[in-house]
């Protein structure tokens, strides 16, 4: 599965794709600059096409988490009034994507916003901002077999 999908998005190396074998999970890693614009929970024409690689998933023994990360610098404007609300909002997105798409049922998707409490980079750089904001997919099977 990590193959299919990793060639189906050869051509976006900033994806990241791993496996826990110790939780016996799949985590698929969305940089921000593929999927929402800054600020924004609306997805990318491009990352909604890209979620298309879920096909396969919609099977009662396999659980989607979507994680919505924001960097720590305070909501400007907007909608949002907090990083919380957009982290949650942009999970939400995805999940009602994938839905959408008719790639998973609503009984195995849980969507999880954790604002910037997850940072991947504990900086105050531009770089480091840029890398905390994403959005991630974790892959789990209910019954802990490895998942193919």
């Amino acid at each position: 599965m990590i193959e299919t999908f990793s060639k189906k998005q050869s051509e976006s190396s900033s994806i990241q794709i791993e496996y826990d074998e110790s939780q016996d999970q799949i985590r698929v890693t969305f940089p921000e600059q593929i999927a929402f614009d800054t600020g924004r929970a609306d997805l990318k024409p491009g990352f909604a096409q890209m979620l298309s690689s879920f096909e396969g998933f919609k099977r009662p023994d396999i659980v989607l988490k979507v994680i919505g990360h924001t960097d720590k610098r305070p909501v400007a404007g907007g909608r949002f009034v907090s990083n919380w609300e957009l982290s949650s909002a942009r999970a939400s997105s995805v999940i009602v994507e994938l839905l959408r798409q008719n790639l998973v049922q609503q009984n195995q998707v849980e969507a999880i916003g954790v604002a910037d409490t997850m940072p991947l980079i504990d900086e105050d750089t531009v770089q480091a901002y840029a890398k905390n904001r994403r959005v991630e997919v974790l892959i789990s099977s209910l019954n802990k077999s490895v998942v193919k």
